[in-house]
């Protein structure tokens, strides 16, 4: 049976989800305009919003704006997910880990550097579980082997970056801790990406057979 046609508030939604890794770089990239000697190589993107940071507005309400676009994206990726016919559990487990992810954007906002609460412990749960629910998710999902591949890919670059941050390699995050920090959020956004970017464009292909 093909797929209902989406409607425009869950092609909207899905923007989020896409949207979400998008400004989260974007906005360092900004932000660190305003840093004068910030290093990317050496310091922590939190850093930038820190409390007396030059670039703090901007940062932080860079942060709020992530953590607005992941919350919608996981429900415009619950939305497409039941609509591609995926078993309504699975859907609301990557919705969730959207959820957290948008939920540790909304608290570096709400709690700035050096506030301990900063750290959003296990509100950041999603992040971990998402690489490993977003493939499970689109193996109920007909006709898309590259999103499967591509979702594939970005489970094993998760799992090596897990394994180098844990030790379990000779690499040695602590002599670069900027960049190993960014290299983290790359690969905790990329199923993401991958998965809102994947949906949206299947999404808009439906809706076009619909009015051939």
């Amino acid at each position: 049976m093909a797929a209902a046609a989406p409607s425009m508030l869950e092609k909207a939604l899905l923007l989020g989800g896409v949207a979400a890794p998008s400004t989260y770089f974007a906005t360092q990239l900004i932000a660190a305009q305003f840093y004068p000697g910030y290093s990317f190589m050496h310091q922590e993107a939190s850093e930038l919003g820190a409390v007396g940071a030059p670039s703090r507005a901007l940062f932080n309400t860079g942060a709020l704006a992530t953590g607005v676009a992941a919350l919608l994206g996981g429900v415009g990726a619950f939305l497409a997910l039941r609509r591609e016919g995926v078993h309504a559990l699975v859907a609301l487990v990557v919705a969730l880990c959207f959820v957290s992810i948008g939920a540790a954007a909304i608290n570096a906002w709400l709690f700035p550097m050096p506030d301990p609460r900063h750290n959003p412990g296990p509100i950041q749960i999603g992040i971990f579980i998402l690489p490993l629910a977003a493939p499970i998710a689109f193996l109920f999902v007909k006709r898309a082997a590259l999103a499967k591949a591509a979702l594939l890919l970005a489970l094993v670059a998760f799992a090596g970056v897990a394994a180098i941050m844990s030790g379990l390699t000779p690499v040695q995050p602590a002599n670069a801790s900027g960049l190993w920090q960014r290299v983290v959020a790359a690969a905790a956004y990329l199923p993401v990406l991958i998965l809102s970017l994947s949906l949206l464009v299947r999404a808009r292909s439906v809706h076009l057979e619909k009015g051939a």
